[in-house]
């Protein structure tokens, strides 16, 4: 009874593991949500596309990350919003203020004019923004710099 008890509880744990495992799929950019098209075909248009995948969590979150030919990563949420701009293994500049909200980009040109973005990410709130020369800044969607 104890072995079998052993070996109903291994089996369980397996099948909850198995269950908790992320969703990933690969997807065509017709697939992503409406605001994440736009965004690509305003600003990445450009650079070819290597891959994008539609990863789904356990609770039905949704997250599509491009990856693109020349190594820029750009994530969105479920809604078509971007969540991270990773430009930090590019050769050349892609990242540009134009990509920010309007009070963020604001921000940028008066605190921060002619450093290249190499990277930036947002919870909705907070954009956190790092530069070429490594500097960093977060700026909130209100376009008030919170910290340098």
């Amino acid at each position: 009874m104890k072995k079998f008890l052993v070996l109903f509880m291994s089996v369980m744990m397996s099948c909850g593991l198995a269950m908790a495992k992320d969703h990933v799929e690969k997807i065509e950019v017709k697939a992503l949500p409406e605001k994440a098209q736009q965004f690509v075909n305003d600003h990445l248009a450009s650079y070819p596309v290597k891959k994008i995948i539609c990863q789904t969590d356990e609770r039905g979150v949704k997250i599509y990350v491009i990856q693109f030919k020349n190594k820029l990563k750009v994530e969105f949420d479920m809604v078509g919003a971007w969540n991270e701009l990773d430009a930090s293994k590019v050769k050349t500049v892609v990242l540009n203020d134009k990509m920010m909200p309007s009070n963020v980009r604001a921000a940028l040109n008066t605190d921060f004019i002619n450093k290249p973005i190499v990277k930036a990410s947002n919870d909705g709130f907070i954009y956190v923004i790092l530069f070429g020369d490594k500097s960093e800044a977060q700026i909130n969607s209100l376009g008030t710099v919170v910290e340098k």
